[in-house]
């Protein structure tokens, strides 16, 4: 009997490495009473029956299945989560990358026209950055950017989004944001740039009608006007 006695154990051993402790409680109730009452009420000379013991094995070899395959499903779950926060993720600064981007703001675009809300974007580029990875070498270039994603992700709410859009550019979805709000951010934005180094930014608030690419479109061509003026400075699109 004491081998089958092992397999109702089977359940208990594995929910206390791997379950929660209400599930552990229920196996140990469940356990009780299929197993140590029978030899308490009948006594050991008389437990049990060939059909008892094909039931006792299968209560303990059960749940360990069953519970084993719940668990590497969740495992699965988790797995593919985590593949997909990495593939949305920049691989040097974290944050998000353009693919996640490029799929955020349409979606955000749609809330927008739906609730009659605000948008705004934000490109931000870190001006002369060829020149000081040429001058420092790409590790302080790299550690830059790093820093660059960190100061400037702290100025934004956690509704808001900020991507490296490409290289040295960042962009920031500013959901539920309108132009006097959205010129206010990209200054801190500016303001906190890290070390000596300055950037250049563009703003556009979303017209109400136009296309995600219309409105980056807009923003683009007014960092292009930010940099053109002198850089280190934020220009609203017309």
């Amino acid at each position: 009997m004491s081998g089958y006695g092992a397999l109702i154990l089977l359940p208990i051993c594995w929910l206390a490495l791997y379950g929660t402790r209400g599930q552990l409680s229920v196996a140990l109730v469940v356990m009780v009473v299929m197993f140590v009452v029978p030899i308490i009420l009948l006594g050991e000379p008389h437990y049990p029956s060939s059909e008892w013991r094909r039931a006792l094995m299968w209560a303990g070899v059960g749940p360990v299945v069953g519970l084993t395959v719940q668990r590497l499903v969740s495992q699965r779950r988790e797995l593919i989560g985590k593949l997909r926060e990495v593939a949305r993720a920049d691989g040097l600064t974290g944050v998000a990358n353009r693919r996640a981007w490029d799929e955020e703001l349409p979606r955000e675009l749609s809330r927008a026209r739906r609730s009659g809300k605000p948008m705004s974007v934000a490109l931000l580029d870190l001006d002369h950055f060829k020149a000081f990875n040429d001058s420092r070498g790409h590790q302080a270039g790299d550690q830059l950017l790093m820093d660059a994603a960190i100061g400037w992700g702290k100025q934004i709410k956690d509704a808001d989004l900020i991507a490296r859009y490409g290289g040295e550019e960042f962009a920031v979805l500013l959901p539920n944001c309108p132009v006097i709000e959205a010129c206010g951010i990209a200054e801190r934005l500016r303001e906190v740039t890290p070390g000596e180094e300055t950037c250049s930014v563009g703003i556009a608030c979303w017209d109400g009608s136009e296309s995600s690419e219309a409105l980056i479109a807009r923003a683009d061509h007014a960092l292009y006007e930010a940099k053109g003026k002198g850089r280190d400075r934020a220009v609203l699109a017309a």
